[in-house]
């Protein structure tokens, strides 16, 4: 019986693995419920080996029907038994798995785990767990309370001489100081994280530091630094490559995407294009993600060149990733910049097909969200309601009940919402157009059919009449109930008429108008204002809100696309 038994957890074992490597290099969905089930039935340390394997194989694929579930008892398996190798290890992977998603919880469980480790010296996961700290902070952009944390950590790293502790540290420094736009003193920690690495022998982490030092240094647009750092990262790859006895792909491509980088920031498109050609000899042979950062990067280069008809192609190869690979963003992304190199190339009829499937396809991700907070929703209280009915099973059928209500009352408002916004007419897709400034690129023939105007249509069309009266939308101090009683209405119908007809709050559609404006006064040749003197015209209280606002919403910064307008109009 032992010997069977023996054999079965080594046979789960075995299977768990396989699995797991044929998640990393394919689309296929393991069947954990079969495997869970089996695990389900073993005893003891067997039981733990083979959830911490299926533990592992949820973390790597994202699974988070079983994540949390699986998570949770592989770590009650492991505290019982005492492995506090195990425990940690999956709280680790626990932990990475908010990333992104829910950092909160990170930050919640930080000081626990962080004794667990202290405690049995695990320092390889004690500041792996740090930097998943500090990145959780900086999400918040609660920047003081990260060098805090990183100050505390460089003291420990010093007393227990670790150094790729020391690494970790001065790495997340650098960091922060990256994103508080201090690109000195983040270039300073990140050379002091790459030499510690190096002391430590971690190549690998030695590398990641040096592209985020290469990224501090062309920022500050240093671009001869940049191109040593690229050779000198060249160098460590090789010697990874040396120490595996295989070619590293990935690493090569991120280091001559970081040449192409540069060279298209210094203008130098001929040696740019030269590192997408070598690319291209080597990237077909990689896994689909990092064809994709390749078709991107290549897109973006025809795009700054001016090279719309090299473009084009591209985008129909984005689409159709986005289609294969089931991702409904990135297709989204990839049909918004096939409309827009239409409409560069003067192909209306076109452009205006792609920005209405743009359109649907935004309705439908829109239903997708809704669907899977409804999965969240679900998962959250499924586990919750296993916990309750171990503590109490008189009050299991209530709270089930009451979950079911909030999940019904839940789907109906987003079906009722949904049903609305798939109900828009053409007239949604020409004030979307005129919103992104393409309608001069469109042919006159393109107008949109005329439709009978609701109430809240009535109320946005007599609010665009008012914004755009004097340019009332630049004024610092905008009363909305002002407004609404301008309009014979309240705040709440003001902000509906506003969410159905352009998707928006009444903030962002303020933006949005003050944003068109400010396109207009930076494509306007007779225009010398400054950018300061341009933001603070179109009514933003200071210069960096006009940057911020206009790279999230464009995708290029204000100068930037002052400059593309005046080299176009040049040529």
């Amino acid at each position: 019986m032992k010997i069977t038994t023996r054999f079965i957890v080594v046979a789960l074992v075995a299977v768990a693995v396989c699995i797991s490597v044929n998640a990393q290099n394919t689309t296929a969905k393991p069947n954990l419920d079969s495997l869970y089930n089996v695990a389900k039935t073993l005893k003891g340390e067997e039981k733990l080996k083979v959830l911490y394997n299926i533990a592992d194989l949820t973390y790597k694929s994202g699974d988070s029907v079983f994540n949390e579930k699986v998570f949770k008892e592989c770590i009650a398996l492991a505290q019982k038994q005492k492995n506090f190798k195990t425990e940690c290890d999956v709280r680790l992977m626990q932990f990475e798995s908010y990333k992104g998603e829910n950092e909160q919880k990170i930050i919640d469980g930080y000081e626990d785990f962080m004794t667990l480790a202290e405690k049995h010296k695990f320092w390889k996961e004690y500041f792996n767990m740090f930097s998943n700290y500090v990145s959780a902070l900086l999400k918040f952009e609660k920047y003081q309370a990260a060098i805090a944390e990183c100050e505390k950590q460089y003291k420990v790293a010093q007393n227990i001489k670790s150094e790729a502790g020391l690494g970790y540290v001065t790495d997340m420094f650098g960091t922060i100081y990256f994103q508080m736009k201090r690109y000195d003193e983040a270039e300073k920690y990140l050379k002091k994280a790459i030499v510690h690495f190096r002391k430590a022998n971690d190549l690998k982490l030695e590398l990641f530091s040096a592209r985020y030092l290469w990224k501090a240094v062309v920022t500050q647009k240093k671009y001869d630094e940049a191109l040593a750092i690229c050779q000198k990262m060249e160098k460590v790859n090789a010697e990874i490559d040396a120490e595996s006895g295989k070619e590293d792909l990935v690493y090569k491509l991120y280091i001559d995407l970081n040449y192409v980088d540069t060279y298209s920031n210094m203008k130098q498109f001929d040696k740019a294009e030269k590192y997408l050609n070598k690319i291209k000899g080597y990237v077909y042979k990689m896994r689909s993600p990092s064809i994709w950062s390749f078709t991107g990067t290549l897109y973006d280069f025809y795009r700054l060149t001016a090279q719309y008809d090299k473009a084009l192609p591209l985008t129909d190869s984005l689409v159709l990733y986005g289609e294969v690979s089931g991702n409904k963003f990135l297709w989204l992304k990839a049909v918004y910049e096939r409309a827009c190199t239409f409409a560069h190339l003067n192909k209306g009829e076109s452009a205006a097909d792609w920005f209405q499937k743009y359109k649907n396809g935004r309705d439908s991700v829109e239903i997708v969200k809704a669907a899977a907070q409804l999965d969240e929703l679900r998962t959250k209280y499924e586990v919750d309601i296993l916990e309750i009915r171990d503590k109490n099973k008189n009050r299991m059928i209530w709270i089930l009940a009451v979950v079911i209500v909030l999940i019904i009352a839940f789907a109906l408002i987003y079906i009722m919402k949904n049903r609305k916004i798939l109900n828009k007419s053409r007239q949604l897709l020409a004030e979307f157009l005129e919103r992104e400034r393409l309608e001069k690129e469109l042919s006159p023939e393109n107008k949109p059919v005329a439709v009978i105007e609701t109430t809240n249509q009535k109320i946005f069309k007599g609010l665009n009449e008012i914004m755009f009266a004097n340019r009332y939308f630049v004024k610092n101090k905008i009363n909305r109930l002002e407004i609404a009683n301008k309009l014979n209405t309240n705040e709440n119908y003001l902000h509906k008429a506003i969410r159905e007809c352009v998707d928006m709050s009444f903030k962002e559609y303020i933006y949005s108008l003050r944003l068109d404006y400010a396109k207009t006064l930076l494509t306007d040749p007779n225009n010398t204002d400054t950018i300061e003197g341009i933001a603070y015209e179109c009514g933003f209280q200071s210069r960096s809100t006009l940057y911020k606002l206009f790279v999230s919403t464009y995708g290029i910064s204000p100068t930037e696309y002052r400059k593309q307008i005046v080299e176009s109009v040049s040529v």
